[in-house]
């Protein structure tokens, strides 16, 4: 496996940063890691906002990951998205072929929604188009709960 891949499996590296944010952290520790923005949108769910950050090799977007209240409490850091246009969703689909050295894997799910992904150690890689009354495009970073 490429050496710069190896970090994924401590955390999601903000390249511009310089900094690792590791998997698991909590929301209230969340903010030593560059400190991002924090939203509360509700009593059920609080989001952390790295503007204009840079993950896997240059790929510059403005990154949330969402804290929801569960029974057992809130959750940790476990995944992220951000949400991008169309040219910025043909371009990242080129560059992540390059970066994680593998097609991207189509997976339909109906005959408006597809997303390509990559699954690299603990983690998979989304690329897609969603439809909610009309299409959006999106990238999802996924660390498996369990782990």
């Amino acid at each position: 496996m490429p050496q710069h891949l190896d970090s994924i499996n401590k955390g999601l590296y903000l390249e511009n940063l310089n900094i690792l944010v590791p998997w698991k952290t909590s929301v209230d520790n969340i903010v030593e890691y560059g400190q991002p923005e924090i939203i509360l949108q509700s009593d059920q769910r609080i989001d952390a906002i790295w503007k204009n950050v840079k993950i896997f090799g240059g790929l510059s977007l403005d990154l949330n990951a969402m804290f929801w209240q569960t029974f057992f409490g809130r959750n940790k850091f476990n995944n992220a998205h951000a949400y991008i246009d169309k040219e910025t969703f043909d371009n990242f689909k080129t560059h992540l072929d390059s970066y994680f050295g593998q097609e991207g894997m189509l997976i339909k799910q109906n005959g408006l929604e597809y997303y390509f992904k990559w699954a690299i150690n603990n983690c998979k890689i989304k690329l897609g188009q969603g439809d909610r009354f009309g299409s959006f495009y999106y990238i999802k970073v996924d660390r498996k709960n369990w782990l």
